[in-house]
């Protein structure tokens, strides 16, 4: 019923006809798989990740892709404008970090395509930690457990030199961009998609 109201919504905007509809801008800040059909369909959209295979690569789509927002209070403007040069309050240098790799699979919470992935990276990585306790000289840590506070994986990528982010649910992914912001490096996987051999 949802897209039903939003397009009620939309015959009421007496300013988008057909001819003005490619001077206007929508803003969409669901993610795709949610997001009402008549936003997806707008010529000039601003969301967190690509309406379906609408964005080929060379080829103006006219969509831009936004980062997701990171409310955590450390990753402010504001806050970052304050921190001088003093060791307490920038981000640690890379060879000053505690961990060498970490992730926040979360397995449970996603679909059964990506599951394999994450469970064979959670598997090795389980096996890799069982023989080995270090990593370069510093600890891994890999989760496959909910945190319930999202302040204490920051804590986490900030004393982290690689953070792997591997696929999630939909093509949009919060996690690189916090990654990016906590100075740790982002680890991007690739593999086949398309569930043949090889």
């Amino acid at each position: 019923k949802s897209h039903v109201i939003a397009e009620e919504v939309f015959d009421h905007l007496e300013h988008l006809t057909p001819s003005t509809l490619p001077r206007h801008v929508f803003f969409n800040s669901a993610q795709g798989d949610v997001a009402q059909p008549i936003i997806r369909e707008m010529p000039f959209l601003v969301g967190m990740e690509p309406r379906d295979d609408m964005m080929p690569l060379g080829v103006n789509s006219g969509q831009i892709i936004m980062p997701y927002v990171n409310t955590n209070e450390k990753y402010q403007p504001d806050h970052l404008s304050k921190l001088d040069d003093s060791r307490s309050s920038r981000l640690k240098p890379s060879l000053e970090r505690r961990y060498a790799v970490s992730a926040f699979l979360f397995r449970t919470t996603i679909k059964s395509d990506e599951q394999n992935v994450r469970q064979i990276f959670f598997d090795r990585a389980q096996e890799y930690m069982s023989q080995n306790k270090t990593l370069g000289g510093r600890a891994v840590h890999v989760s496959d457990t909910i945190v319930d506070r999202e302040e204490d994986i920051f804590k986490v990528y900030r004393d982290s030199i690689f953070c792997p982010c591997l696929h999630g649910d939909t093509p949009g992914q919060k996690r690189i961009f916090d990654v990016w912001l906590s100075g740790c490096i982002p680890v991007v996987l690739e593999y086949d998609q398309s569930h043949e051999a090889g």
